[in-house]
């Protein structure tokens, strides 16, 4: 099966474990979706046709830019605002959009967002929409999260993150996520009490009482002790076992590991061999 690439929809079962569905395009159009979870395990051959279109307006590209656009769509879309990487500097909360679309701000950004922490190879801060929290700590392959604060609007979000940073990594470490976990994971409840101290009183009220720690489950079979990460060249094929999906990654035999979403807009050619 032929599909322009794009990011693996994520959810996460009662028993905590996460699930992939690959959406497949033909180009801009949604043709239908894969199953991942089902091929783990399995034998895969993954090649690459060479062609790169836009996930935006569908020109054909020689490069992408963001996560699968075009220079222009990268340059003026809302998707690829400013404030996704630093939400502090969002300002739809006075009515403004840096990229000219009230309306998408609107719908993404006035609404309630989460402040929380998260384990994938150590402790880290992080802010998203409360519609896709599980979703992006799955992302992040993340193997714990917990819920900090919530907010009316992204911006405070973001006001709450810049606060913590100075105390706790923002930033995931992709190899050290992939990796097995050779030392016992640092407690998050602990880690949430330790900040309390550093936000100020203006900030308590959003602080959340839950302290549900979540734990997440990877469909894994064995983890890459020193990932490699394989990129698409045209006619590049890789052939072998898919041992697992963490986060945006499906991990390969021999240590190599692919970047679904670094990939979005290429497309591939993707047989279930056995």
């Amino acid at each position: 099966m032929k599909t322009h690439l794009r990011k693996m929809r994520t959810t996460l079962s009662e028993s905590g474990e996460a699930h992939y569905v690959l959406p497949l395009y033909d180009n801009l159009d949604l043709t239908g979706e894969l199953n991942l979870n089902e091929c783990v395990g399995k034998q895969i051959r993954l090649r690459a046709t060479g062609d790169i279109r836009c996930v935006l307006h569908g020109e054909k590209l020689n490069k992408t830019f963001g996560e699968g656009l075009c220079w222009s769509g990268f340059q003026d879309s809302s998707n690829a605002s400013p404030c996704i990487i630093h939400p502090e500097l969002c300002k739809a909360h006075e009515g403004v959009a840096l990229r000219g679309d009230m309306e998408w701000e609107r719908a993404n950004h006035l609404i309630p967002h989460i402040v929380y922490l998260s384990f994938t190879s150590g402790v880290k801060v992080g802010v998203t929409s409360e519609r896709n929290l599980l979703s992006r700590w799955i992302d992040q392959g993340a193997r714990q999260g917990l819920v900090f604060a919530r907010v009316p609007y992204r911006q405070l979000a973001g006001e709450f993150e810049v606060l913590l940073k100075e105390h706790v990594s923002d930033k995931s470490n992709w190899k050290g996520m992939l990796q097995p976990l050779v030392t016992r994971s640092s407690s998050l409840l602990e880690a949430k009490e330790n900040l309390l101290f550093e936000i100020p009183d203006a900030y308590q009220d959003f602080i959340d009482d839950e302290d549900k720690v979540w734990d997440i489950q990877f469909p894994c079979e064995d983890r890459p002790v020193n990932p490699k990460t394989w990129k698409l060249a045209p006619e590049s094929i890789y052939e072998g076992k898919l041992k697992g999906i963490v986060g945006q990654y499906l991990i390969l035999e021999n240590q190599q590991v692919f970047n679904i979403r670094s990939h979005a807009g290429h497309e591939v050619d993707l047989e279930i061999l056995i």
